[in-house]
């Protein structure tokens, strides 16, 4: 269960100079948010028997006794519903800036200005909490987040576009995105307060570390666009309606957290051709995806900064 709560407000301002060649628009928005979760707790050695003082009963082979050996008991004894509870918020000003200048009536100039933020998902801030199997290799309790926050980001962007006189478009861009608080995987000991405020007996979980999802650093995407889009007008009447398209982004990661960016796709393209009558119409249309990076490799042996 989950209760989100968002408040905003915000201000804005347009103005006009040079006849109306330049316009510009700022503003800046304000925004609360507060979240309210319950998760599961799970305990896996619930399944365990215990002494009156809370220390597991091991048996001749030195592993622990089991309450029952059904399964569906032993589920019922580990996933308590409900059983982890948690409140969190944050807020935060989110200005922007965008000026378009008409250079000619058919040439104009952008660039603007944003920063914004990008809330972590329902299911890395639900509370939860995976202990492992004391009679297994696991040293890992995985737990999720709660006080996980969104990312932000500072975005620029140039541009220039040129209408065609009859209807049509091209255009080039350029971008630059500056993440910080990006979302990453974090590993961490156990220490006992740490496991005291989780619920979690300090006498077993002790060497142990905790596996979540934390704020770990920035990065940055820098990019450049193209776009062309053209109404053919020039060609005979019983070609009229057709038209052509393409348009085409690369990217450029970096910074110190790059790994924490899966499924990047460097450079992307589309590009085709359509034809549009009152009541027929066809498209043809290509996309080109570079190599997608996944995930990390860690293996042994495997250089590194090595992708899947």
């Amino acid at each position: 269960y989950i209760d989100e709560a968002i408040s905003a407000a915000y201000a804005r301002l347009d103005a006009k100079f040079f006849h109306n060649r330049l316009w510009l628009v700022a503003g800046v928005r304000y925004e609360h948010t507060e979240d309210k979760g319950e998760g599961p707790f799970k305990d896996t050695n619930a399944i365990y028997q215990r002494d009156a003082s809370g220390h597991l009963i091991l048996g001749s082979n030195g592993k622990p006794i089991l309450v029952t050996t059904d399964s569906v008991e032993q589920t019922r004894l580990q996933f308590i519903e409900r059983g982890s509870h948690v409140s969190s918020s944050y807020d935060g000003f989110y200005p922007s800036a965008n000026g378009t200048f008409k250079i000619t009536d058919s040439l104009l100039a952008r660039a603007g200005y944003s920063r914004t933020i990008g809330r972590p998902e329902f299911g890395n801030i639900i509370p939860k909490v995976v202990t492992p199997d004391l009679s297994g290799t696991s040293m890992l309790i995985t737990v999720n987040n709660p006080a996980l926050k969104p990312w932000q980001a500072n975005n620029y962007d140039v541009s220039l576009e040129y209408y065609f006189k009859h209807a049509g478009v091209v255009s080039v861009g350029a971008f630059r995105k500056d993440f910080s608080n990006f979302f990453g995987s974090v590993t961490t000991p156990a220490t006992p307060e740490l496991l005291t405020t989780y619920g979690l007996d300090p006498t077993l979980f002790q060497g142990y570390s905790f596996v979540t999802q934390d704020n770990v650093g920035d990065a940055r995407v820098t990019g450049m666009e193209v776009n062309y889009t053209q109404q053919l007008t020039f060609l005979p009447q019983w070609a009229q309606g057709l038209s052509v398209f393409a348009n085409g982004t690369t990217l450029h990661l970096s910074g110190p957290k790059t790994s924490d960016f899966s499924a990047f796709v460097p450079k992307f393209a589309t590009w085709g051709v359509s034809f549009n009558q009152p009541r027929f119409s066809l498209m043809l249309k290509w996309v080109y995806r570079s190599d997608q990076r996944l995930l990390l490799r860690t293996c042994s042996g495997v250089p590194a900064d090595d992708y899947q």
